[in-house]
């Protein structure tokens, strides 16, 4: 019966199928010369939709059987490969079960796709060959997700992630829960779907089966999995308890957050109380340290444990001056040095300085928590060495700023906390608290100190007032005695008493000028002569101690204005200095040398002292602040000062330290003239003043006028020095102003009032009503800036009662 295609005719078939069985009919013959199509080619797929690119083809392959005939469903699948190639031949019923692993085979059938998996439908197989079964190829979860592998028998390891079962068998996944590899177990044909038992999520498992793919929804739904033919294809590796208990991961979430709540919260609370515990000592330590320097060192090393921070700098503010000066501590040591760089307050530079005067002036904490956009334009270096986040909190004691504590991160940029803030600002008033208590610490000890060296004085000059007499009797006996012997020489013992008579009415009577210093007229001083004399006074215990001097002084005479007492004074005490420095020194050489240069006498006291170890090389007025104070050569500096001249200190490596002191010379013509004019009347008095102004330009004015009056003038900058120098020293005047570092100045004139003959208040121009109370009996004003005319007023009479004390002091010594 014919039939016509595309109809239905009585046989059933259309011409569609009518195709198709012509073709199966063609392949079953055997489709004689065909050779053999490459299994890769076989698998190829075309774009887009990943079809086999050779689908409907007849095909003849060849290959070997990588593992048994599997039953999927309602066919049956035969996985070859051949030449890194792999293939799943499809089949019907008992069509493989001949066939074993490793047999290589020779099948002939039309290629298709079954849920997107290239197969060849196999109408004829034979076998070629026996053989062993291929060994599985080792790889990885992640590279079986793609087509790669398809058809090859492989290998691999992962971690179960899910267990399962469906309508073909059962199945478990491995890899990443998010993109897991699926292994499929079918169902037999007959019987219960076979388990994997004795698995659980989170095991580690071997693999072994054929890569395999299966699409629900071809050609863009594609799922790869490997296919096993049974369970002993599944090996384990090991037990994962930790996926096992992830399972109950809600339970454990509800058991572990509040825990975590609890345990972030104590952690908290005990990282509070150790703070506090550390702030108290640290307060503690504070409050018992003995300098500022000792109060910088342990809150650097203190501070960073506490918070995120890596420095901390104390700038404390001089109001003399008004300039702020840096403690920075030593890294490593709970000490700390000043910085030699001090900036002023009204003109500060860069990023730091302009901080801390902003936070000064404000009395305010200033916060950067990026210095990088902070509210300061940085200099291209700033850029580089500045820190990157700033606290600074103002130092403030009973309401008084005394200065500002600095925090910085050099690292990071971060904000402050409140508590931290407040952490700060208690910190930094402990610290005023704590410098303001030393302070007056140090104001008692100088006010005991110089009662004690009063004291002392007075002891002096009553035994040295009873020693005069005898020792005076001493030395005119024995100049009688050698008198009494005109023809002849006297005796050794006799001269040996005349001279040792001598030297003890010198020293006597230099006891006597030092406890109670005289106050002189100036006059001309040879000071070749005077350092002469004090060469020959200290010669002998030079000698004794091994001491080689090395006399440069000239023949030709020095002469300066000057007092001869208060001079002697001052070189001698620099003499005594040095024969000190030398007792440890291993070669012991002391040299004096004396010259003009530019109208002005240099003269050089030098010794080899040994050298400290650590100490800084300095010179100049950096030396003096820092060491003359230190070796209490203070009040010579102000002699020598109040004398027009300049005191330093000079320190070279390798060469001896040498004091230096520069005073305006005399020329030989006015001091022979000033002799005789002294000799032709009578001499005037000549006052001491000390002046205590911390106002450069107003020292300036003042020194100008007072010296043109006759005045010797020694200049301080603070209280403190000026009651150290008031209980050494005699002086008639003090100029004294209204604005003093340290002590008021009502605290200071209520201690000075008693020691000097008149009191001189500098004040502002706008405190004429303080001026007008504070004048009275003993006590003048002076108001900023000076004026001439004003200034000669209050001079005269500030002279008129000095004189008329001195008189009043004369007649009452006259009648006892």
């Amino acid at each position: 019966m014919a039939c016509r295609a595309g109809t239905r005719t009585g046989c059933g078939l259309t011409g569609a199928r009518w195709r198709a069985a012509i073709l199966l009919v063609v392949c079953a013959a055997g489709l004689p010369g065909q050779p053999p199509t490459p299994l890769d080619q076989v698998a190829a797929r075309k774009e887009p939709d990943f079809s086999p690119a050779m689908e409907g083809k007849p095909v003849v392959v060849t290959g070997q059987i990588s593992i048994r005939p599997t039953h999927v469903l309602d066919y049956v699948h035969l996985a070859i490969q051949d030449k890194g190639a792999g293939l799943v031949l499809e089949g019907k019923g008992t069509q493989f079960d001949q066939f074993s692993p490793g047999d290589w085979v020779e099948a002939r059938g039309r290629v298709a796709r079954r849920g997107g998996l290239p197969v060849v439908v196999v109408l004829k197989i034979t076998t070629v060959t026996g053989g062993a079964a291929p060994e599985p190829r080792r790889v990885k979860v992640e590279d079986l997700q793609s087509f790669q592998y398809l058809g090859l028998r492989v290998n691999v390891e992962g971690r179960v992630v899910e267990l399962g079962e469906n309508a073909g068998g059962s199945y478990l996944r491995l890899g990443n829960p998010e993109n897991p590899l699926k292994v499929f177990l079918p169902a037999p044909p007959a019987g219960a779907a076979r388990k994997f038992a004795g698995f659980s999520v989170g095991d580690r498992v071997r693999v072994t089966g054929v890569s395999y793919q299966y699409c629900a929804n071809p050609p863009y739904d594609r799922h790869f999995e490997v296919l096993v033919d049974n369970l002993s294809a599944v090996e384990l590796l090991g037990h994962g308890w930790g996926f096992q208990i992830w399972a109950y991961k809600q339970w454990l979430v509800a058991l572990v957050v509040p825990v975590l709540i609890w345990w972030y919260r104590e952690r908290n609370a005990k990282a509070q109380r150790e703070m506090l515990r550390t702030m108290y000592g640290l307060g503690e330590e504070i409050l018992e340290a003995g300098s500022s320097g000792e109060i910088s060192g342990r809150l650097a090393a203190v501070v960073p444990k506490v918070f995120p921070l890596t420095g901390v700098r104390l700038y404390f503010y001089d109001r003399g001056l008004k300039t702020f000066n840096c403690v920075t501590p030593r890294l490593g040591e709970k000490t700390a040095e000043a910085q030699s760089g001090a900036f002023s307050l009204e003109s500060p530079a860069g990023l730091v300085e302009s901080g801390v005067a902003a936070c000064f002036e404000n009395r305010n904490l200033l916060v950067m928590a990026d210095t990088r956009r902070g509210p300061f334009s940085l200099s291209a270096r700033e850029k580089v060495v500045a820190p990157r986040a700033l606290l600074f909190v103002p130092m403030l004691a009973q309401g008084e700023p005394l200065g500002v504590l600095q925090f910085s991160n050099e690292h990071k940029a971060r904000n402050f906390s409140p508590d931290e803030k407040a952490a700060a600002q208690h910190l930094a008033n402990q610290v005023a608290v704590a410098v303001k208590l030393l302070q007056q610490k140090s104001v008692r000890e100088q006010l005991s100190r110089n009662e004690k060296l009063a004291a002392m004085g007075r002891l002096i000059s009553g035994v040295v007032n009873d020693l005069q007499t005898p020792i005076a009797s001493i030395s005119s006996m024995a100049e009688a005695a050698i008198e009494n012997h005109p023809g002849s020489a006297p005796g050794h013992e006799l001269l040996v008493i005349a001279s040792e008579a001598q030297r003890a009415s010198a020293i006597v009577q230099r006891l006597v000028s030092f406890a109670q210093p005289e106050q002189v007229q100036a006059e001309p001083v040879e000071m070749n002569q005077l350092l002469r004399s004090l060469i020959q006074f200290r010669e002998r215990e030079w000698k004794a101690c091994g001491i080689q001097l090395r006399n440069l002084l000239k023949e030709q005479p020095l002469f300066v204005m000057g007092s001869q007492g208060q001079l002697e004074q001052v070189f001698l005490n620099l003499l005594v200095h040095a024969e000190q420095s030398l007792e440890d020194a291993t070669e012991k050489r002391l040299t004096v040398r004396a010259d003009v240069l530019a109208k002005r006498v240099f003269i050089e006291i030098g010794y080899n002292a040994a050298e400290l170890p650590g100490a800084a090389r300095r010179t100049g007025a950096d030396s003096l602040d820092a060491e003359v104070n230190a070796l209490g050569l203070d009040v010579c500096r102000s002699i020598v000062t109040g004398h027009g001249g300049e005191m330093r200190l000079v320190h070279a490596p390798g060469r001896e330290s040498t004091f230096e002191i520069e005073l305006p010379w005399l020329p030989m013509d006015q001091a022979v003239a000033h002799a005789e004019a002294v000799q032709n009347k009578e001499p005037a008095r000549r006052w001491t003043a000390m002046l205590v102004e911390p106002e450069e330009w107003v020292e300036r004015q003042l020194l100008e006028m007072l010296s043109a009056r006759g005045y010797r003038v020694v200049p301080v900058r603070s209280s403190d020095e000026g009651l150290d120098l008031v209980g050494r020293l005699r002086f008639d005047v003090v100029l004294c102003s209204t604005r003093l570092p340290g002590l008021n100045w009502v605290e200071y004139f209520d201690r000075v009032r008693g020691r000097v003959g008149a009191f001189v208040l500098l004040a502002e121009a706008f405190s004429h009503d303080l001026s007008m109370h504070f004048r009275g009996e003993g006590r003048w004003a002076l108001l900023k800036p000076i004026e001439k005319n004003h200034f000669e007023r209050t001079f005269e009479a500030v002279e008129a009662r000095l004189l008329s004390a001195e008189a009043k002091a004369s007649e009452i010594e006259s009648k006892s």
